[in-house]
């Protein structure tokens, strides 16, 4: 084929691209036949690879960079929008995994590879793998779950009390001990702002933290007992796709039972009492682009002090430190 005759052929060509590509090069609208190798073609081939599949289907496509490996160079290969190379790079992609195969025009590269339309480059073959897109394209995404406070309240409150000088003999037990790996439930909403960073708020519940002990006075002996209800409320920006890793600012309330005597005959007293700290969060949301999903994350909160306040002889109690809640649950994508 003449200089001439490549020429009227490649313009016609990616006319022909032009009119049946979308925007920006999008993979959402149809495009005539003659520019896209479908699944089902790709399927039946049973190509070698990439270059075999197109040279066999669109072999159109490859002569409008022809043999001379210098014209090779006119022609892009991008693979889930990351560019490979020229068109000896389709030599080294497997068929096999590819959902379709593009041929866009140069307005495609002048706009997603601006650099690589200044080299002279004049078209691109696209290809894009069967597996979901890596970023989900709904913007907002809730969840609500549980998981188990594996360092709770609960071991804040040890921790200050023992400071205090309130201790747990061996053999002394509650009727009702309770649990220090209290349960905790979640809820929690995010938006993405862009492809990898998002801003997201959770609020956390967890009941029941728990901590009995024993306290000697200089008139005598005494025991008290400690029950904690806190709600905690955190907005991180995050990044990430399907893992993600979070950190911002963090708030706990918590409702003090205070419980005091030789017995738990006694009703208890209430207080409550408010801390900030900061908050980090790693988890992951799969399958990455279905409208509701699976979300595993491991939450953590530190706080620098928090007060439980005074009870008869008993000082106020530092609870603050370290919390960590490994939890799961269940969202949604709109």
């Amino acid at each position: 084929m003449g200089m001439i005759g490549r020429s009227i052929f490649t313009a016609a060509a990616f006319a022909l691209a032009a009119a049946g590509c979308v925007p920006g090069g999008a993979a959402s609208g149809p495009a005539p036949r003659e520019q896209v190798i479908s699944r089902a073609e790709i399927r039946a081939s049973e190509a070698a690879n990439a270059y075999d599949l197109v040279q066999r289907l669109r072999p159109d496509w490859l002569l409008l960079a022809g043999d001379d490996p210098a014209a090779a160079g006119q022609i892009l290969v991008v693979l889930d929008g990351r560019p490979l190379g020229d068109v000896r790079a389709l030599r080294g992609v497997r068929p096999q995994g590819l959902a379709w195969v593009r041929l866009q025009s140069p307005a495609y590269v002048r706009e997603r590879f601006p650099r690589r339309a200044a080299e002279g480059v004049r078209g691109a073959i696209v290809l894009h793998t069967a597996s979901p897109p890596e970023h989900p394209t709904a913007r907002w995404a809730a969840s609500a779950g549980a998981g188990i406070a594996a360092a709770s309240l609960a071991h804040g409150v040890e921790r200050g009390a023992r400071a205090e000088g309130v201790g747990q003999p061996e053999g002394f037990r509650w009727t009702d001990p309770g649990t220090r790996t209290p349960l905790a439930v979640y809820a929690a909403a995010r938006y993405r702002v862009r492809p990898r960073v998002s801003v997201g708020a959770d609020v956390q519940h967890t009941r029941g933290a728990w901590f009995g002990g024993y306290r000697r006075r200089d008139e005598g002996t005494g025991t008290v007992s400690v029950t904690a209800s806190g709600t905690e409320l955190t907005l991180q920006a995050m990044y990430g796709g399907t893992m993600r890793l979070g950190v911002g600012p963090a708030v706990r309330v918590v409702r003090w039972d205070w419980r005091g005597g030789e017995c738990q005959c006694e009703a208890p007293q209430r207080n409550t009492s408010s801390a900030l700290g900061v908050a980090g969060s790693a988890g992951a949301a799969f399958p990455r682009s279905s409208r509701v999903f699976v979300d595993v994350s491991l939450r953590a909160r530190w706080y620098p002090s928090q007060r439980t306040g005074a009870y008869q002889h008993v000082r106020s109690l530092d609870a603050g430190g370290l919390v960590v809640t490994p939890s799961a649950g269940v969202g949604i994508r709109f």
